[in-house]
């Protein structure tokens, strides 16, 4: 379930408001998100309010392919992944079946904000340099000295490099693997197939 609040502003005697909330059912792993729009007018001058908020899925790691992966439910605004509640073992079946919820799994929290924050951060420096370099015309004054340059593409490369590090460390170790089949009743047979070398040979040291 969805925890909801009231998003409220602050009104003198004279001012008066109205609010609306809307329920939105959506996909790709957001439930249920409601979108609260806040208006009013104090002393003659309108203003209004938009916050989105629910929880959402997200920071899928742990993928052994056709077996299962691992999500975290977080509670967001605007679907900015905020605070782990729990993690989610789901099926790998295509139709993202619940297999087990257990306590947050912390590679997931962490996959899920570094590919967030870092994400953002990237698109962030590469738009400021974008605009201080390809959309300044000749003879306008503007534009990144070469240190300003260096680092904004520095900044946007570390980001960058964050988020792709998600991706290698999103197939678990076979012992970890083993684990997380059992929450769901899989043999570890089932596991050894996707893992032919260690189930053989062991976990390399």
């Amino acid at each position: 379930m969805i925890e909801s609040c009231i998003i409220a502003g602050t009104f003198d005697a004279i001012g008066f408001s109205i609010g609306i909330v809307v329920r939105l059912t959506s996909v790709s792993g957001f439930e249920i998100h409601r979108a609260s729009f806040g208006a009013g007018i104090v002393r003659g001058k309108a203003f209004g309010m938009l916050l989105i908020y629910g929880s959402s899925l997200n920071g899928k790691t742990d993928h052994v392919r056709g077996l299962f992966y691992v999500k975290t439910r977080f509670g967001h605004i605007w679907w900015l992944p905020l605070l782990p509640q729990y993690s989610i073992l789901f099926i790998d079946d295509g139709t993202e079946s619940y297999g087990a919820e257990f306590a947050s799994s912390w590679k997931s929290v962490f996959t899920a904000w570094i590919r967030t924050y870092a994400g953002i951060v990237a698109v962030v420096a590469l738009g400021y340099v974008s605009l201080n370099t390809i959309f300044v015309h000749p003879g306008v004054q503007g534009g990144l000295t070469s240190e300003q340059l260096t680092k904004s593409l520095g900044i946007a490369g570390v980001a960058i490099g964050a988020y792709a590090s998600t991706h290698f460390w999103a197939r678990p170790s076979y012992q970890k693997a083993l684990r997380l089949a059992k929450k769901l009743d899989l043999p570890d047979e089932v596991v050894n197939a996707h893992y032919p070398v260690e189930s053989e040979f062991g976990p390399a040291s």
